[in-house]
């Protein structure tokens, strides 16, 4: 409980994007680790370390429950939240033991190797979800940012550009209701070239 209270404080202060990432890479790096000192050392005492202290302080497994809850809106997050938790777990967690199982036929280390492999796919998600809401896309229904860190510094600049094109725009509209030449003049003059071209 006191490791997800501080992955909490981190996905307040970071953004939950950020904090996803970081905390998917750290488990990917410790998954085949973990499961080798295990294997080297096979006693309690180095179960309990290993999985009940290592993992809680380097693993994010509460903010999973938000990155998917605020992919959706209200009208579909509680369907739709329920499905994707489902499925994922019922996919990677209920197939889990028959893959680790048939893996320690190969290395001892299998469910190391299996914690790293899913922990590729979780980065994956995270970047396409990056990536595709820089490019627009809305992967945030409840609280915008942050997001990932530095954002804030990103908005300025998008801030600060809307305000470039608020004051061209201005600008303009001023050349043209200060100009002496309206839009029948200008028809006009269009014309008067035509005749002279076709002359």
């Amino acid at each position: 409980v006191s490791t997800q209270s501080t992955w909490g404080y981190f996905v307040d202060t970071m953004g939950v994007a950020k904090v996803a990432f970081f905390g998917s890479v750290l488990l990917l790096l410790t998954g085949y680790p973990t499961y080798a000192i295990l294997n080297a050392s096979p006693t309690i005492p180095v179960a309990v370390l290993m999985i009940d202290v290592v993992w809680p302080l380097i693993g994010c497994f509460g903010i999973s429950g938000l990155m998917s809850a605020e992919l959706f809106g209200p009208e579909l997050r509680t369907v739709s939240t329920g499905v994707t938790t489902n499925l994922s777990v019922a996919a990677f967690g209920g197939f889990a033991p028959l893959i680790c199982n048939a893996l320690l036929q190969v290395t001892p280390v299998a469910p190391g190797l299996w914690i790293s492999a899913t922990n590729i796919l979780s980065i994956a998600g995270v970047l396409w979800a990056v990536i595709g809401r820089n490019y627009g896309l809305k992967v945030t229904n409840i609280r915008d940012s942050p997001y990932w860190y530095g954002e804030d510094e990103i908005d300025k600049k998008v801030e600060h550009s809307k305000d470039i094109i608020k004051e061209d725009h201005k600008k303009i509209e001023n050349i043209t209701s200060t100009s002496k030449i309206n839009h029948k003049d200008i028809t006009n003059i269009s014309k008067k070239i035509s005749d002279v071209m076709l002359a």
